[in-house]
């Protein structure tokens, strides 16, 4: 997100360079329906208190990212039913590989072991599969989804 601002930061100060090279004189709306037209060295402070009011927020954003990061609390350790659960999903995948083949109950096994795992590690799981199976180092066998 920070690198999203950051360009489009870059984009807004390019762009104002660009519109500074051009006429100066730009007509305004000062009113209700009247229109004025501002000095040249009225719309130089005019960018400039814009190109700052955005560098004030993207530092603003920036400051609250970083106090996110620091006062987020740790990911709690795994359960040991997560880790048997995991242990369980890699072995059901090392067995596919070698049986040179993904089935339905293979789905089913690594479904109900998926329940117990944290989210990391079912996508450390589903990872390993999907690359096992775009890798071809297993046939799908499944009717349906492979997991």
């Amino acid at each position: 997100m920070l690198h999203e601002f950051a360009s489009q930061r870059a984009l807004l100060e390019e762009h104002l360079v660009r519109r500074s090279r051009e006429d100066a004189r730009v007509p305004c709306v000062a009113g209700a329906g009247a229109v004025s037209e501002l000095a040249p060295g009225a719309l130089a402070q005019l960018k400039t208190e814009l190109v700052q009011a955005v560098r004030d927020e993207l530092a603003l954003r920036s400051d609250e990212a970083a106090f996110d990061a620091e006062t987020r609390a740790p990911a709690p350790e795994p359960s040991a039913q997560s880790l048997v659960a995991l242990q369980e999903g890699h072995q059901l995948i090392d067995h596919a590989v070698r049986a040179l083949r993904w089935t339905n109950e293979d789905r089913q096994t690594l479904r109900r072991a998926m329940v117990q795992m944290t989210h990391d590690q079912q996508v450390e799981v589903l990872r390993r599969l999907s690359t096992s199976l775009s890798g071809k180092e297993v046939d799908l066998q499944t009717q349906g989804a492979p997991f």
